[in-house]
This record gives structure tokens, sequence and C-alpha cells, in this order.
């Protein structure tokens, strides 16, 4: 269902549903009611490579799996991966273009977007290719420098192509009003500081007549490209070689970035009625893969279960503006194969290097300071203004008008605290505090 028809239903009374109470402290540790379930009672969702038949005459469906991500590590010994990864790559790339209408890209500093770019001018050349990157307003945040640079770099090297590069910043005042729209299509909390910034970036592209962009989403998580998996990584070193808990192991990949956090989420959501984390799927699907090789478990459980929060993002604030986001990275043969390459070809434990084998590809073929920058995210001037005056402003009003979620559902006592700890400086909850705004927003929209 798209939210106009949620919201339709839910308002028509024809269907009764309430928020998803039970499963919270999964979205608040991880940024997302992982599987079937939804923020709505009673409302599921098909997960990823699922279909679902139903059957009229005896009122019955089924849903059955037609494609499994765990089927698609079989680590075999690939002769000369780079080259045929190569392949591959200009494989996925052409079979992304394939549209009646023009195809533009998201672009940023990093290597996915920029490597895109390069093979979209190896293969359409000529073609003039245009191209969006959302910029920041806060010096520290703004990645427009590097993109410059490799912007810059691959219009001298394809110079039949035309490279059009689109840029643009959203204000604060701008941010607050676009939000509470996003929130309506979204159907669930906006986990993403970040979606304003796409979503603006789609509106520019509708205006400009344009319905097909591509997007490096999924290089991240094919080719071990995230700081969090070295750290990870060397964490479940130090386990084995202590001979941990299953749950300890376990932890590692489900908490995340939510861990620091976790103690005050306990307090948050201590009620009989909220189920504890250990019983949310992703958590019992790593229980049933716990004994897979690591370095496979993690690549597997990023692309099975955090992958699909970003795809979801690309998704619906796509669809929003009338816009189809493709990604090239994650066509079913060029996955499939990455997740068949060893780790060792991926990442070097010696250097720490992540992506490895896509930096070998790509040396010399853009520029070599996108090459091996530091990954750098998609950051959001958000980051900052979270923790200013305004926000604070808003976010209270908010969680204490007394039909709020926060009022309703979760301890007021240690939303307090929370708060007061975050802006007076004591301890930082920039991703826990925009959790709860996002919680609230979409809570406001639809209850």
């Amino acid at each position: 269902l798209f939210s106009s028809e949620i919201k339709t239903i839910i308002k028509s009374g024809f269907f009764k549903t309430s928020p998803n109470i039970e499963d919270i402290k999964d979205y608040l540790i991880t940024s997302k009611i992982h599987g079937h379930k939804t923020f709505f009672n009673n409302v599921f969702e098909l997960e990823p490579g699922s279909f679902l038949t139903f059957d009229i005459k005896n009122k019955k469906y089924k849903i059955d799996k037609f494609w499994k991500i765990e089927n698609t590590f079989a680590n075999k010994q690939i002769s000369n991966p780079e080259k045929n990864l190569s392949k591959n790559l200009i494989q996925a790339t052409l079979s992304r273009y394939i549209s009646d209408v023009p195809v533009c890209i998201l672009y940023s500093g990093g290597i996915d977007s920029n490597a895109l770019v390069d093979l979209s001018c190896t293969v359409n050349k000529n073609a003039n290719i245009e191209l969006f990157f959302a910029d920041n307003y806060l010096s520290e945040f703004s990645e427009l420098e590097i993109v410059k640079v490799g912007y810059n770099y691959l219009s001298k090297k394809h110079k039949n192509n035309k490279l059009i590069l689109n840029t643009n910043k959203v204000s604060l005042d701008k941010y607050l009003e676009e939000i509470e729209s996003l929130a309506w299509y979204y159907d669930e909390p906006i986990a993403f500081a970040n979606s304003v910034l796409l979503d603006q970036l789609c509106n520019i592209m509708k205006e400009k007549g344009l319905k097909v962009s591509l997007s490096g989403e999924g290089s991240d998580e094919i080719f071990y490209g995230y700081d969090r998996f070295i750290r990870t990584n060397k964490k479940q070193n130090q386990l084995k070689n202590n001979n941990n808990s299953i749950d300890e192991k376990i932890g590692l990949l489900y908490y995340g970035g939510g861990l620091h956090s976790l103690s005050i989420v306990n307090e948050l959501t201590n009620r009989k009625d909220i189920a504890n984390e250990k019983d949310s799927l992703s958590w019992n699907w790593l229980k049933k893969n716990i004994s897979r090789n690591f370095d496979d478990l993690q690549l597997m459980y990023s692309q099975k279960f955090r992958l699909q929060l970003l795809l979801q993002r690309q998704d619906r604030v796509g669809m929003k503006n009338s816009i189809e986001i493709r990604t090239p990275y994650l066509s079913p043969d060029l996955l499939t194969y990455v997740n068949s390459i060893s780790i060792s070809e991926k990442y070097s434990e010696d250097t720490s290097t992540t992506k490895l084998i896509l930096k070998k590809i790509f040396e010399n073929k853009i520029d070599n300071r996108i090459v091996y920058n530091k990954k750098n995210g998609f950051p959001s001037d958000m980051l900052n203004w979270i923790s200013g005056d305004k926000m604070k402003t808003n976010l209270v009003k908010l969680i204490t008008n007394k039909n709020s979620f926060s009022q309703n559902y979760l301890n007021g006592h240690i939303i307090k605290k929370i708060i007061s700890s975050h802006y007076e400086g004591e301890y930082k909850f920039s991703t826990l505090i925009w959790m709860l705004y996002a919680l609230e927003i979409w809570h406001n929209k639809y209850f």
C-alpha cells in the first residue's frame, strides 16, 4: 500500500490500526522495524525477494521466496576477479540505462558515484549526463571541494560527454517545512536526517523533466566499504579469543551505533507491551546464522537488513517526486558475483583498506584523490542543527503534547532526561534525539 492508501483506510474507519508499540525498541536501537512488520499494527509488508499469491476461491494467501541473499555467498575461488568484475560493472550499468527517457546520476565526492559516472560515460558516449549533488551550508559537512575535484577530472577525461553539475542546499527553515510533507509519504519515521536533502534533489530533477536517476547505493554493503566493518571485525576477534557468549557476538552486528544509547533506551521502553530486542526478526536471523564465517555474516546482515532502510529511503523519496532511482551496484548478477569474491579481495587487514578491488579497478580511471579519500557518508547540516535551540523547541513541543507518542507509549521522565543531558552537554544523544523527533512527526501525521 502507498501512504495515501494507508491514510485513507485509517481515516475511513474501515480498518482499525494503531502504532506498533511492541516492536518500537527495534526501531530505537537499529532505526528500523525489520522484517514483515511495520509501524502500524496489523499492516505488513513483503520482505525483499518475496511474492504473494492470493487464492480468491478459498480466501487464502501464501508468501514465497524467489530470491535469497544467503544463497549468493558461495566463496568460490575466482580467477582474475578484477577483470571479470570490470565486465560485470559495465553490464550492470548498461542494464540500468535501459530507458526511453534521459537518465541522471546522484553524485557525491565518493568513489561509488564517481565510478558510476565513469562507467556511464563509457557506455553512453556523446551523451549529456546531469549530476545532482546535495551540498551543506556548514563547511564541516560540505563535500563541494572534493566533488569539484572528481567532476573536473571526469569532465576532462570524457570530453565527448557533457557533464552538468547541479548542486543544492537546504536551509533549516526549509528543512523543517519539507520534513512535515515528506513524513506523510514515508509511511514510517524518517530514520535518515539527510532524507530531506535527497527529497529536494529529486524535486529539482522533477522540475527539469527527468524521470530516472542512478545511485551508488549498495557499493559499501557488497565491497566491505564501512569503517564499522573493520571495528566489528576486530571486536569479533577479541570475543573469539575470550570464548564469549553467542548473544555478545550477535550484539556486535545488531546494535551497531545504537550500543552507546542502549541503557537509556532500555529505560525508555520499560513496558510489558514492548518486546525485547532479542525477540526481533533480525536478532533471531543472526542467531540462526551465527555459525557462518563472520566476515560473510557481517556483509550478509548489512545487505539483508541495514541496506533495506537505505533502499526504502531512495524508493519513497524518489517516488514522492515521480523519480525512479536505480542502483547498478545491486544488479542481481553483479551482487551475486561480488558476494562470491573472497573478503581478502575486498579488504586488506594489513592496511585497513576497504573496497580494495574497486579501488584497484578505478585507480587512475577517476581522480586518485577520490579513490583514496576517507569515506564521508552522506552528511547533513542537521547533524549540527539537532543540537540547536530551534530544534530543541520543536522537539519539546512535539513530545510534551498530551497526544504524542512519547507521552502515551514511552517513559516521559526518561525523555526529559535525554533532552536535558543532550542540550546541556552532559552526553550526546544526537542519533536518539533524531529518532524520537522523526517518530513524533510520523505519529502526528497518522494518529
